[in-house]
């Protein structure tokens, strides 16, 4: 007999597996394992790219940069030595060119005053030094004072409300008392119950109403120690004064002394740098010129041989102290940013990774002219967008980073956990 050609079509060659049944490859465990452990990596890796871009600030372009400090001519006259070339580095109050200046030779002996005048450079670039290092202490009590007042006010905003809550509770219990002596009465009244028992549910009302005031005062009192340490004043019962305040007030302190120390000697330096550019104009011997900052030499604007005028630059010098970032970032972050934020720095280039803090930003509408003149001006990707201007740390204030470009995170204060996570990806 033929068979049916239905039946012909439903019948499998014996070579093909039947659907639905796992082949051995798949079936394999080790082939799950080996799987699994692909995709992970490749899960976090897609994660960790893509959440600072969703969750936190990042900037459209950035730029390690650097102010720079012109060296000016003290007195008119010829420059005869400059004796520093572009990309040398460079000490305050080290001697970095020599002016000839103009008039009619005398002979007057300039030994006594150019030492004074260097005695007093050297006691001024240690003031500077000093003021330097009080206000890196100043803004490291300051944010350490910060850290605390956020952990203080958290614990009273939390026992805060669970004094709300007692407060509820004895306010709830004084109506169910109330309701329970207005029972009470009705009861006397009838004679069913006799008076005592209404004097002492009487008493019980009266006890429970006190505790009400007690935990509504109490709730009171806590909300203005709450409203004082937001406001920066540590006062009220029960709170101690925390040792970064005096520390603080201590550092202000040091930091106002130093500055006007620093004025009284640089009037005295003025001074006697007046005499010595006057004793050598009679003298027609040379001024020496001085650099008044620790940098590297950026650019040569005069020559030996060529005549300057009394103020006029001659060098311009990158200022050490000065390296920071700046930074571009889309209107949309305005908004989440506050001075103070931390702030996480990538140099690709080099393998870097930098940490510092918010100290300025402005849309570029607000740029003035008359800004400081930094050495690399990095302008907006786009027209409306927002400058940031990011203090680094001490120990990364280093002049080799300036031009380097950048990639920079805002992750918030520096106490808040988002920059504590991100501080944390970003060692991994």
């Amino acid at each position: 007999m033929m068979a049916s050609p239905i039946v012909a079509k439903l019948q499998l060659p014996d070579t093909m597996s039947v659907v639905g049944e796992p082949t051995q490859a798949h079936a394999n465990p080790v082939f799950r394992i080996v799987r699994i452990a692909i995709a992970i990596p490749l899960f976090i890796s897609t994660v960790c790219s893509l959440l600072p871009v969703a969750l936190i600030p990042v900037s459209s372009q950035a730029v390690i940069n650097v102010r720079l400090t012109p060296v000016r001519a003290n007195a008119a006259g010829l420059i005869s030595k400059v004796s520093l070339e572009t990309g040398d580095q460079v000490y305050a109050g080290q001697e970095i060119a020599s002016l000839r200046p103009q008039g009619v030779a005398k002979q007057i002996d300039l030994s006594e005053s150019v030492r004074n005048q260097r005695d007093l450079e050297q006691q001024s670039a240690e003031i500077a030094g000093r003021l330097t290092a009080a206000q890196e202490r100043l803004s490291q009590t300051e944010g350490d004072l910060q850290s605390y007042s956020d952990r203080i006010v958290a614990q009273w905003e939390l026992e805060i409300a669970n004094a709300a809550r007692e407060q509820t509770a004895a306010e709830q219990d004084a109506q169910r008392v109330a309701e329970e002596v207005k029972r009470d009465e009705k009861a006397a009244l009838e004679r069913v119950i006799p008076q005592s028992m209404l004097v002492q549910a009487r008493d019980k009302l009266l006890a429970a109403h006190h505790l009400a005031g007690q935990q509504a005062a109490n709730v009171q009192r806590l909300n203005n120690q709450l409203s004082n340490m937001k406001a920066g004043y540590f006062v009220g019962s029960g709170v101690e004064q925390p040792r970064y305040v005096a520390v603080r007030d201590e550092t202000k302190g040091e930091v106002t002394n130093l500055r006007h120390e620093q004025a009284a000697l640089q009037a005295r330096l003025g001074s006697v740098r007046g005499e010595v550019i006057r004793k050598a104009k009679q003298s027609g011997g040379s001024i020496a010129v001085q650099s008044p900052v620790t940098g590297i030499v950026w650019g040569r604007i005069s020559t030996v041989g060529q005549p300057v005028e009394e103020g006029g630059d001659i060098l311009r010098i990158a200022d050490a102290g000065s390296v920071h970032v700046d930074a571009w970032i889309d209107r949309r972050y305005g908004p989440q940013l506050s001075i103070g934020d931390s702030a996480l720095i990538y140099l690709s280039g080099l393998g870097k990774e930098l940490i510092g803090r918010v100290t300025a930003f402005q849309g570029t509408s607000r740029l003035r002219l008359d800004e400081e003149n930094n050495a690399i001006d990095l302008q907006p990707v786009h027209p409306d967008q927002y400058r940031v201007t990011i203090q680094l740390n001490p120990s990364d204030r280093n002049p080799i980073y300036i031009g380097q470009a950048a990639k920079v995170l805002f992750p918030g204060r520096a106490s808040s956990l988002k920059a504590h996570v991100y501080q944390f990806l970003a060692k991994l």
